[in-house]
Order: C-alpha cells, then sequence, then structure tokens
C-alpha cells in the first residue's frame, strides 16, 4: 500500500511560502508597534546601550595589539 500526501490543491513550496509571508507581515506590524508605542523606553535604554558598548569596544580593541607587536619592534 502506497501512502500519498494530499496537500488539498496547495503545492507544499506554495503554501511555505504563503506561511513565510504571513510571518514576516506579523513581525513587520509587531515591530511597528513596539517602535512606535515604547518609543520614550528605547530612548532612556540608549543611554545604558552606550555605557555598556564602551568597555565592549575597549576590549575588542585591545584584544588585537599582540597581533602587531613586530611592527613596533621596527620602528627607530
Amino acid at each position: 500500500m502506497v501512502l500519498e500526501r494530499k496537500y488539498h490543491g496547495v503545492p507544499p513550496t506554495q503554501s511555505s511560502w504563503r506561511h513565510k509571508a504571513a510571518l514576516m507581515g506579523f513581525l513587520a506590524l509587531s515591530l511597528y508597534y513596539l517602535v512606535m508605542e515604547h518609543t520614550a523606553h528605547l530612548f532612556g535604554l540608549l543611554s545604558y546601550l552606550l555605557v555598556l558598548i564602551c568597555p565592549l569596544m575597549h576590549f575588542l580593541h585591545h584584544g588585537s595589539e599582540g597581533i602587531h607587536s613586530e611592527h613596533k619592534e621596527r620602528s627607530p
């Protein structure tokens, strides 16, 4: 006995495309709502983001100093 899948008239590729489009639309509307309704909260978090990003940038910048150590020895 051979089992056949029935797609009810919609091929699986077209169905998955529709699901992805619906998901992307829902995510776009959700992001729009979050930004429009909570802008004051987002701007309040920007100052904390700046404080947190400074040590991260400092750490990443100093992490690459060991690679260029031979350039310092050649300087007169």
